[in-house]
């Protein structure tokens, strides 16, 4: 539990070195099979290791942002050409789809996290809100609606 973070990094890297960089560490191979069990953990633990990870799921456990982004520093300190960059809410901004997919369509591999939320009253009429957690997950594909729709 609560490593969402660590896996998405390490599904972020063993695409990297499928698609052009088979030096990269996890490597090439079928991460879907069982014979390779043992050493995905063995890379998403790691990358845990360095990204600060607090497994366990109490509020607060997990993977911070700032976490995040050390252990993909760390994992990619001896391969200059790979450059990590974070987006984050931050009073009035969000990273939204179309930011994500743009990066993407750019060339960039995005992993990126949504809370979870519940009301737990509300006041003046607004909801009141808290997070009672989140996850990370592997961008693989984004819509855009309306006039024009396509898919990126």
């Amino acid at each position: 539990g609560m490593h969402c973070v660590p896996t998405s990094a390490i599904n972020v890297l063993a695409y990297a070195a499928a698609h052009g960089f088979p030096f990269l560490p996890p490597g090439v191979a079928n991460w879907q099979s069982d014979a390779n069990y043992e050493d995905a953990t063995q890379a998403i633990l790691q990358m845990g290791v360095w990204m600060g990870t607090q497994p366990g799921g109490m509020p607060n456990e997990g993977t911070n942002a700032q976490g995040a982004m050390a252990g993909y520093q760390a994992w990619l300190s001896s391969y200059p050409l790979f450059t990590v960059t974070g987006h984050f809410s931050k009073d009035n901004y969000a990273p939204r789809v179309e930011h994500m997919a743009k990066a993407m369509a750019n060339g960039a591999l995005v992993a990126f996290t949504y809370g979870r939320y519940e009301q737990v009253g509300s006041y003046l009429g607004l909801p009141l809100m808290v997070r009672d957690g989140g996850h990370c997950i592997t961008l693989t594909r984004a819509y855009t609606f309306g006039a024009g729709q396509k898919e990126v």
